[in-house]
């Protein structure tokens, strides 16, 4: 796949999918409301007690948010992530509006508490919806371009929400920055209400923050992109802070410039959600990742060289802000190639949680910096820290990236099939290796009755139709499967079955299908009761 043609067709693809986008709109609204509440309320703080005080805000904010960010991966497991994340906004959304009314009573002490409740809800937006979008999409380059366009949404959000807040500081006071964000977050809450959920589990895995841990632990791949993500939280964290001080100490600008600060990094965002489109059907990510890793680092030296220097500042900050969305991107995106269906909601709750305590750490380091190195020095310093971490790093990802081959979309779409859903995820992982695509033409046989039956097949899109003896019995479509009767009772087709639209189906051969079917109890016995009444139907 290397013209644009095919790029634009997929993404276009994925953008009708309903669904699909739906979750793209609510996370790009919801980062949208989480830059403009941050940047806010950092510029409040620090107009209160300089950057002290603004350190001690987010690291209050980020602490209780880090230990509730550890529960998610629970919540999602037994909850379902589609429920989760339209709670997780309603409550964002709630929360704002409280802390709207008490900012502009200036009731501080109580707003910063209520914001605190705010800040736990945010930690559960992304591990849902990086849950949701695999058993959204069709394949893996649908899954890349389902990444690079919610990327490209949160890049303008990135640029979006830190001027809306400075205009709003500017014009109104920071409580109304609460109060429109309250709004924006009630729009993302609509838009997924009726979204449909999607299993990443079997009912018979251990449900605890000690097992997630455990399981993370013994997969090296999820650990060194957690960790190689981490790095970068620590930095994103730091610019929080560090966009008060820039914008005052070495710009000589009101706290409020920060809002402006923030929006270079924003613009930076939105250039990167450009140059993102490249990488859909691309197998290597990992050249990404370090070469995006190293200009963070860079970006963030060369603010301290040109510190006073208002036009090259911003410049550097934009060039931080491809780098870093970048970075964020494509760690991500090789998080999600090797990690398993059934980790997955562990993994990235463990990420959010991790997100929030590694922001807290450099939101909670900058006045460390800030007084070894001094205002000037501070940004160097944290880039050359995180660009070394960065290459220390970087051969254990390109190692990472060479064997990634985690069948991620091919598991989603079989785990919502009925008879897959007590497997468990070892189990299903060797099954959707083992599964192939097909495309189909309308009309075109599928299965013809009374041949022999030696595959499975899962749709994936589209409509087929089931018919014995020429009678249509029943139409199938995404999340149903068929040709279990003829390998689990080892007779010809009992029916025909043609596509009725343009489909796409997984076909799973019959070794590979009776292994995993037969090896576990509860999956044999559920296999058996479905053959057993398409049988008797």
């Amino acid at each position: 796949m290397g013209t644009a043609g095919p790029r634009v067709q997929i993404v276009r693809r994925a953008w009708h999918n309903g669904a699909l986008r739906r979750v793209c709109l609510a996370t790009a609204g919801f980062r949208v409301a989480e830059l403009a509440v941050w940047i806010s309320l950092s510029a409040y703080a620090y107009a209160a007690g300089g950057v002290r005080e603004a350190s001690a805000v987010t690291v209050a904010q980020l602490t209780p948010a880090t230990a509730f960010a550890l529960v998610t991966g629970g919540l999602i497991r037994r909850h379902g992530a589609a429920r989760v994340l339209r709670y997780g906004l309603l409550v964002q959304s709630a929360a704002l509006v409280i802390v709207a009314v008490l900012l502009h009573e200036h009731t501080n002490a109580a707003a910063f508490a209520t914001a605190t409740l705010a800040a736990s809800a945010v930690t559960t937006t992304r591990p849902t919806a990086s849950v949701l979008t695999p058993g959204m999409v069709d394949g893996p380059d649908e899954l890349t371009a389902a990444n690079v366009l919610s990327g490209a949404l949160g890049a303008a959000a990135g640029l979006v929400g830190p001027a809306t807040a400075a205009v709003l500081m500017s014009a109104v006071g920071t409580w109304a920055v609460f109060a429109v964000m309250a709004a924006v977050l009630a729009g993302a809450t609509a838009a997924v209400w009726r979204l449909p959920d999607v299993v990443t589990a079997s009912d018979d895995e251990p449900d605890s923050l000690r097992a997630d841990i455990a399981a993370i632990r013994r997969a090296p791949g999820p650990r060194i992109m957690v960790l190689a993500l981490s790095a970068c939280f620590v930095v994103i964290g730091a610019l929080d802070v560090l966009a008060v001080v820039i914008a005052v100490e070495l710009l000589h600008r009101t706290e409020a410039y920060a809002g402006y600060v923030t929006s270079a990094v924003g613009a930076g965002a939105l250039v990167a959600g450009s140059v993102a489109f490249v990488l859909i059907g691309r197998r290597w990510i990992a050249p990404w990742i370090v070469v995006s890793g190293l200009a963070i680092g860079g970006a963030l030296a060369a603010v301290s060289v040109f510190h006073a220097r208002v036009a090259p500042s911003m410049l550097m900050l934009v060039v931080f802000g491809v780098a870093s969305t970048l970075y964020e991107l494509t760690a991500t995106m090789l998080l999600q190639r090797v990690s398993r269906l059934d980790l997955i909601g562990r993994v990235f709750a463990l990420v959010e949680s991790l997100q929030m305590a590694m922001l807290a750490v450099g939101a909670a380091i900058v006045p460390v910096a800030v007084n070894v190195f001094g205002s000037r020095g501070a940004p160097a310093a944290l880039g050359i820290a995180f660009a070394i971490v960065v290459a220390a790093l970087g051969t254990r990802i390109v190692v990472i990236d060479r064997n990634a081959r985690v069948p991620i979309t091919e598991m989603a779409i079989l785990r919502v099939i009925p008879l897959f859903a007590a497997l468990p995820g070892a189990a299903l992982e060797t099954v959707a290796r083992e599964a192939r695509r097909i495309e189909l033409e309308p009309g075109e046989v599928i299965v013809r009755q009374g041949d022999p039956g030696d595959h499975y097949f899962a749709v994936v899109s589209g409509r087929v139709m089931v018919a014995i003896d020429e009678t249509d019995l029943r139409t199938l479509t995404r999340g149903d499967g068929f040709g279990e009767i003829a390998l689990l009772r080892d007779v010809p087709r009992s029916a025909t079955v043609c596509a009725i639209d343009a489909t796409v189906v997984l076909v799973v051969d019959r070794q590979p299908f009776l292994t995993a079917v037969t090896g576990h109890a509860a999956t044999y016995e559920r296999a058996s009761s479905i053959a057993t009444a398409h049988l008797d139907r």
